[in-house]
């Protein structure tokens, strides 16, 4: 991942993102302020695991 400026500019789009880097970043938020690190889930065998 780049290095982020520390700034509001970053709204107008002056870094570019993957989706999974947004998620992490984003996830901090739903996860009381601890950060995790996401992964994709790949297939779904059945609807128990």
């Amino acid at each position: 991942m780049e290095e982020l400026n520390s700034d509001l500019s970053l709204a107008l789009g002056t870094a570019s993102l993957s989706p999974i880097e947004n998620v992490a970043a984003y996830s901090v938020f739903a996860n009381g302020g601890k950060s995790v690190q996401p992964y994709f889930i790949s297939k779904i065998r059945d609807k128990n695991w």
